[in-house]
């Protein structure tokens, strides 16, 4: 979890969101709003070693995690920088105004039977259910 992939990342999501921006000035405007940063810090996560931190030591150090999924054993954290886009669409005498999330960084861990971490992986993007599952797919077929 290199700090420098982390403001390369940032940067990124930034540029996106300010090319969406502009790019719809003409029909509209999408304002990015910084939202604050969530999760786990670097060091936090250098504590934790996988097949020899369990459970109870993951939340002891990280807090409750924002997903708990008891079937399949895993844990999701948000982590980052949290944007999202204020979109603002005129339209006659009138204008629709929503927000959206850019996606979201994410630490994923799954545990074994004896609740030691067996998986752990920092993943982006829009972390959802399906997403999940074809997450939790993926080791199994392996």
């Amino acid at each position: 979890m290199d700090g420098f992939l982390k403001s390369q990342r940032l940067l990124a999501g930034l540029f996106f969101a300010v090319s969406i921006a502009g790019g719809t000035l003409l029909g509209g405007c999408a304002i990015p709003l910084p939202t604050g940063t969530k999760g786990p810090t670097e060091q936090q996560l250098l504590s934790i070693k996988l097949g020899e931190t369990n459970r109870t030591q993951v939340v002891a150090v990280l807090g409750e995690p924002n997903i708990i999924w008891e079937t399949e054993r895993v844990l999701v954290y948000e982590q980052g920088p949290s944007v999202k886009l204020l979109w603002i669409v005129p339209g006659g005498y009138s204008a629709a105004i929503f927000m959206t999330d850019i996606g979201e960084d994410v630490i994923i861990m799954r545990f074994d039977e004896s609740d030691r971490i067996e998986r752990l992986e920092q993943r982006s993007g829009n972390i959802n259910g399906e997403f999940l599952r074809r997450w939790v797919a993926e080791k199994k077929h392996e």
